[in-house]
C-alpha cells in the first residue's frame, strides 16, 4: 500500500510541473483547430472589450545600447510569436531608419536585441504574417508602395519582386494621401490572407482602413468599401496605424489610433472581418501602434510604442487578463 500511495504521489507531481503546451505561432492565424464539441458552460466568454491595463516601457533607447535623445529608441511595431514559445519584436531603429528586434523569453521579462538588421533603412510600416507554406513575410511602404520580404528564420529576410501594392491599385487617389502599412492575417484552411491596409494623410487628418484579400500573399484584390474610417457606418472620424488580432470565436478585432475623443489606441470587433462595430477604447493612450499578442494564460498583451523629445522612442506593454 504505501509503495502503491508513494506512486500516485510521484504521478501528480509529474502532471504538475509537465511543460505547458505552446501558443500559436502568431496572433495572426486563423487555421487554429476547430473545436470538436460545444463550449463548455462552466465559464463566461472573455470580454473582448475588456481595457488594457498599462504596466510601463518595457524597451527604450538604452536597452539598444544608445544614449536617449530625440532620434534615438524604437518606433513602428510589429510582432511573431514564434514555434518555441518565445516572442520576437520588430521595430524601426530611430537612429539608423533600420528594421531591428529584440527576442524575450517566455516570461517576457528579458528584451535582448538580436545582432544585424531584419530590413536596411528605407522601409517603413513593417507589419509581419506566419506564412500558410512556412516561415514570415514581412510586408513594408518602400518608395510609397508596399512591398514584401520573405523569411525562413524571422531573422533574415529577403526582398521579394514586385510590388504588393501601389496607391493606384488600392484605390486611393485622394491628394497627400499615402499607404500607411497592411496589417495581415490568415483566413481559415486554405482559403489565402486578408489585409487591413492603412491610408494615411498629413496630421492624420481623414485617416481610414481598407481591406484586400490574396491566395499566396503576393497578389491582392481590394475589397470594397473601408473597414474603419471617416465614410465607414460606425467610426465616424479618422483612423489609422491599423492591427488586426483574430480571436478565438474566428472574429477580427481592429485596433488603430483614433483622436477623439481622446488621443490613444481603440478597437472595433468585425464578426466577419469586414462590418466592424463602434469603436471601443483599450485604454492604452497615445496616438503611436501597438499590436496585441496573447500569452499562455489566455490574457492579451499589447505592446506598443511611445515617444518622448527627451529620452526618444520607447515601447510599453499593457496587459488584459482573460478573466
Amino acid at each position: 500500500m504505501r509503495r502503491y500511495a508513494v506512486l500516485v504521489v510521484t504521478l501528480l507531481l509529474a502532471g504538475c510541473t509537465g511543460t505547458p503546451a505552446l501558443p500559436q505561432d502568431d496572433p495572426s492565424l486563423t487555421s487554429r483547430p476547430e473545436p470538436t464539441g460545444p463550449a463548455p458552460s462552466f465559464s463566461p466568454a472573455p470580454e473582448q472589450n475588456k481595457p488594457f491595463g498599462v504596466l510601463g516601457p518595457v524597451l527604450t533607447a538604452a536597452t539598444l545600447g544608445q544614449a536617449p535623445g530625440a532620434g534615438t529608441g524604437p518606433e513602428d511595431i510589429t510582432a511573431t510569436l514564434l514555434p518555441d514559445g518565445y516572442l520576437r519584436l520588430y521595430f524601426i531603429d530611430r537612429s539608423t531608419r533600420a528594421v531591428r528586434s529584440v527576442l524575450t523569453d517566455r516570461q517576457r521579462q528579458r528584451f535582448v536585441p538580436d545582432p544585424g538588421d531584419r530590413l536596411p533603412a528605407g522601409a517603413a510600416a513593417p507589419r509581419l504574417v506566419s506564412r500558410i507554406e512556412g516561415g514570415w513575410r514581412m510586408y513594408y511602404v518602400r518608395d510609397g508602395a508596399l512591398v514584401s520580404a520573405a523569411s525562413t528564420d524571422a531573422l533574415t529576410f529577403t526582398p521579394e519582386p514586385g510590388t504588393r501594392l501601389t496607391l493606384a491599385q488600392a484605390g486611393v487617389h485622394e491628394p497627400g494621401a499615402y499607404l500607411a502599412g497592411g496589417s495581415v492575417v490568415r483566413l481559415r484552411g486554405d482559403a489565402g490572407y486578408r489585409m487591413y491596409l492603412g491610408v494615411g494623410h498629413p496630421r492624420d487628418a481623414g485617416d481610414y482602413v481598407r481591406s484586400a484579400t490574396s491566395r499566396d500573399g503576393l497578389a491582392w484584390t481590394m475589397e470594397s468599401g473601408q473597414r474603419v474610417g471617416p465614410a465607414s457606418s460606425d467610426v465616424k472620424e479618422s483612423a489609422s496605424r491599423p492591427f488586426a488580432f483574430v480571436n478565438s470565436d474566428g472574429s477580427v478585432s481592429l485596433y488603430f489610433v483614433a483622436r477623439t475623443p481622446t488621443p490613444a489606441i481603440y478597437v472595433s470587433v468585425g464578426d466577419d472581418g469586414l462590418d466592424f462595430e463602434a469603436k471601443q477604447p483599450t485604454g492604452v493612450p497615445g496616438v503611436l501602434d501597438g499590436v496585441v499578442v496573447p500569452a499562455r494564460s489566455g490574457d492579451q498583451w499589447m505592446y506598443y510604442t511611445t515617444y518622448d523629445a527627451g529620452s526618444g522612442g520607447s515601447i510599453a506593454v499593457a496587459t488584459k487578463p482573460e478573466d
